[in-house]
This record gives structure tokens, sequence and C-alpha cells, in this order.
């Protein structure tokens, strides 16, 4: 609302206003040169802005309605046409008509005072002047006189303009600068500071985002302190528990009959605990300010080659028939953490092959577009039904059939979080070979 309101003011008062003034400013020097533009019509070429009382005058004589403006009309002749009388008062210029039009122009010029102007006239084959008051004229007249006001009126318009032309572009890098910021929120960067804008207006804006920022990092800290915690607090007992039990698998601590393999079943259990707790670990370092993601220059290429490498074993282990399709050429790079990434890449083949069948199919495509990586693992298992596509990457999500059934529904929230911090994005669909779909676009490094 307060935006909202502020985009209407900055695009009436700084932009709308100075462009109607500019606009009528156009229309007025346009109605001058039409004006001052000569006419010629019923014998009578004069400017047009004389051409109607001046015409009328001609042809009426004392009969013609004469603006007051008007002070005198003659020919070439000598002949005066009118010569007008104000408030009882002798003319300003009287006509002799010994005297020829040379005579009566020095007498005019000697006569009459600077506000009085000379403008000649043809008509019907004769010369003529009319001469008239400019302190008398229209004011829509006047501005014909003097031009130059109207220049300075457009020059501080202009003025004007260009000021509400550099304010309403602060105003819009305030509010493109608040758009960023929410990207950032939206995208979990919660660690960058938003400084407040210049205006007044909008710095309370500034600072209602920067503490709702604040306020959600301090609650996903938080949260994820409280996970580190509880895991450390499992991991402890747990690695107790681990020890005892080694010792008496090993021969160090006396068991008898079937104790020993209730002790190796509970150490296989064990480590499955203690490896749940250490994604559970790894994932809360991954939310926190505490967790700083160290990147290096990745050639990319040979990544992928390892990467396809690793997923052939694992479905060679599996029995999955595996095939590639990596279509990458010359030096490319992207910027990140290589331990984080593979990590991220070992769970989605993990994953590709936990929720398949033996003989089943595993995809590796990998190829540039628009200035990203996209890597693609698809499979022809089951697939995940379309409502389950956006949840399957939330913490501890586990549908009753699904890819997350399996485990503390962990493994994919990680995959998630380790590519949006590399500043990419994972989605899920189906795939080509009747399964999923799992696809990972991450920005490739300018060079």
């Amino acid at each position: 609302m307060v935006i909202g309101r502020i985009n209407k003011r900055i695009i009436i008062v700084n932009l709308v206003l100075p462009l109607n003034l500019i606009i009528g400013l156009v229309l007025i020097f346009a109605n001058l040169l039409y004006m001052e533009k000569e006419k010629t019509e019923n014998g009578l070429t004069v400017n047009n802005f004389l051409h109607a009382p001046l015409l009328e005058l001609l042809e009426k004589a004392d009969e013609a309605n004469v603006p007051n403006w008007l002070l005198l009309v003659a020919l070439d002749s000598g002949e005066a046409i009118y010569l007008a009388e104000h408030e009882g008062k002798k003319p300003l210029i009287f006509m002799e008509e010994e005297k020829n039009m040379d005579l009566i122009l020095a007498d005019i010029v000697k006569k009459t005072p600077d506000t009085i102007s000379m403008v000649p006239f043809q008509y019907k084959g004769h010369s003529g002047l009319a001469i008239y008051m400019q302190d008398l004229l229209p004011a829509h007249l006047k501005v014909v006189q003097r031009p130059g006001y109207i220049g300075f009126v457009f020059f501080l318009t202009m003025i004007m303009f260009l000021l509400g032309l550099l304010q309403m572009n602060s105003y819009y890098n305030s509010i493109r600068r608040l758009i960023r910021a929410s990207v950032r929120i939206a995208n979990k960067d919660l660690d960058t500071e938003i400084h407040r804008g210049k205006q007044p207006e909008l710095s309370k804006v500034f600072l209602a985002f920067d503490q709702m920022r604040k306020a959600l990092k301090a609650n996903r800290e938080k949260e994820s302190r409280f996970v580190m915690s509880v895991t450390h607090d499992l991991k402890t007992p747990l690695a107790a528990m681990r020890m005892y039990l080694e010792a008496m698998n090993d021969g160090y601590i006396e068991v008898s009959g079937e104790a020993e393999e209730a002790i190796k079943k509970i150490l296989i259990k064990s480590g499955v605990l203690e490896d749940r707790i250490g994604e559970l670990l790894e994932h809360s370092k991954l939310q926190t300010s505490v967790h700083k993601l160290k990147k290096e220059i990745i050639e990319v290429p040979s990544w992928i080659d390892e990467q396809s490498r690793f997923f052939d074993e694992e479905c060679q282990m599996n029995q999955r028939k595996y095939t590639q399709k990596i279509d990458l050429s010359g030096q490319i790079k992207i910027s990140g953490n290589l331990k984080l990434l593979n990590r991220a890449f070992s769970n989605l083949i993990d994953n590709a092959c936990r929720y398949t069948k033996e003989g089943d199919s595993v995809k590796l495509k990998s190829y540039l577009s628009h200035g990203f990586l996209k890597i693609r693992i698809e499979d022809s298992g089951p697939g995940v039904p379309p409502a389950e596509r956006q949840k399957i990457f939330e913490l501890f999500y586990r549908a009753d059939k699904g890819r997350n059934s399996r485990g503390m529904g962990i493994g994919l929230a990680s995959v998630q979080s380790i590519i949006e911090n590399h500043g990419g994005t994972i989605s899920c669909g189906d795939s080509p070979l009747g399964g999923a779909s799992f696809s990972v676009s991450l920005p490739i490094h300018e060079l």
C-alpha cells in the first residue's frame, strides 16, 4: 500500500505534470508560428493574428468592429482607413493628406511610444501599414510579441522535468533494491544486510524488511542450534553404546550364544542411526551462518566424467542399467564446494538406485543452456506423483509411497540446500524412461 501511494505521487508530480507543461508549451509555440505566418485571403496579405480584424476594417470601414488595440490603418496613398481615439483624447498620430507614406512613417516613428508596433500589409494591389498598441493586446496575442518569455518558461519546465526524472529514477532504484532484497529472502539468503534508502518515505520500508530478515535469521539459527544440540546429545550416548558393542563383538567382553547375533544386529542398526544423525547435523550446518561455504573453481567436463563413473559403479553394484548423454565442449567452469556437490549428486544417484528394481534404467544427461549447467538424472522406476514433487524437498517429509518413505526425510532437503547455496535450482518431474527425473541447474562461472 505504501509503495503504491508513493508510485502514484511520483508519476503524477514528477512525470505527468512536466510532460503536460511541455506539451502545452509546444502547442503554444506551434500557435505562435501559425499566428506569425502570413495569410492571403480576399485580397489581403498580412500576419494571421491581424488578418481577420484588418480585413473587416478594410471591407466595412466605419461599420467594422475594430479591436481597441488597433490604432491606425493607412494605405500607401496616405489615406487613413482608420485612426483611433481613446477616451476622447486626440489621436497619437495625425494624418495629413498631402504627405506621402515615407513622411507618414517618419512622423510615426518620432511621435509613437516604444509599445507601438507596425505591420505592413498588401490589399488588392496597394501597400499599407497597420499600427497597434502591444500593451492593449489580449494575453494570447501579447505572447506573439515576446516569445522569449515562452522560451524561458520552456527552459524552466525542462529543468523541472529532468529533476523529476532524476527523483523518479532514485525512487525506482530504491524500489528495485527492495525487490532484490525480497528475492534474496525468498531464496533463504538472510545474511545480506538491507541498507536504508535515501528517500525518507522508503526508509521505514527498508527498516521493516531488514528487521524481518533479522527475525527470520534468528529463528532459523535458533532452530538449527536446537537440532545440532539434539543431534550432539544423541551421538554421545550412541558412541558409548557402539564402543561397548564393538568390544563385545571383538571378544574383549565375553558374550555367549545368541547374544553375538543380537550384538551384530544392534551394531548395524546403531550404524544406521549414526548415519541419520550425521545427515541431520550436516543439514543443520548448511542452514546456519556458522557454515561458511568454501568455493573453488571446478572444471565441469572432468567433474561430470567423474560423476558419470561413480554413477556407473553404483548402478553396477545395484544391478541397474546405466546410460549417459553428455553434451559439453570447451572450457566450462562452475564455482562451488566440490565436497558438497559430490554429496548432493551421491544422494540423487542413491535415490535413483534405491527406488528402482533390478534391471531398471538410470540415465545421466548434461548440457549447457543460457549460461547454466543442466544436469538431469532419470530413471524407469515408479516416479513421483505430481502432488508430492514439491513436498519431497521438505525436511522430514515422508510419504507413505514415495522416495522418502525410508530414512528420516533429510536427503533431498540437504540436496536442495546445497544446490541453492550454489545459486542453482533443483526440480522433480517425469522421466522419458517412465519414472522420475531430477533436474539440477547451476550457474556457469564467468571466465
